[in-house]
């Protein structure tokens, strides 16, 4: 098999469990020495296809980023996560780092299926940070529900 990148020796600052990734080869909109994000082992990140992590985002546990998964931006997939497609954060948006991957939402701390963001309640809501969390929730839905962030992929 031909590695696509390599774990560098430099750690995370955070996290020294983790290390940053370095492309090999040309590949995508990778170009061979292109620093890329921090993973934990190769087997959160594929060698076989399109896939890279970008920026400062981490990937750790037993995650996996595959197909044409791109992870940028300070994204974090974790736990028995699987991307497949692009993981989008938006940093800090309204109060809450967001995090979209193809099934799960993370808003805070708060990582969910998306099918489970879409029915909760207010009095969930609420419970999960307080009326601030429903001010937030409010007008994030709608938007969210405009963008498609609920679809599953």
């Amino acid at each position: 098999m031909l590695k696509k990148y390599k774990i560098t020796e430099e750690r995370h600052p955070k996290n020294p469990k983790i290390g940053r990734i370095e492309a090999l080869i040309d590949f995508g909109d990778v170009e061979k020495g292109d620093e890329g994000g921090f993973i934990e082992k190769e087997e959160n990140l594929s060698h076989d296809d399109e896939a890279w992590v970008y920026g400062n985002a981490k990937v750790c546990d037993n995650a996996e980023v595959y197909g044409d998964a791109w992870v940028w931006g300070n994204a974090e997939v974790y736990g028995d996560a699987k991307a497949t497609t692009v993981v989008k954060t938006f940093e800090n948006a309204f109060y809450y780092d967001i995090t979209v991957t193809d099934k799960h939402i993370k808003i805070g701390c708060q990582q969910h299926l998306k099918s489970e963001w879409v029915d909760f309640t207010d009095e969930e809501i609420i419970g999960m940070d307080g009326k601030k969390a429903l001010k937030f929730w409010r007008i994030f839905k709608p938007l969210a529900e405009q963008l498609g962030l609920f679809e599953e992929v």
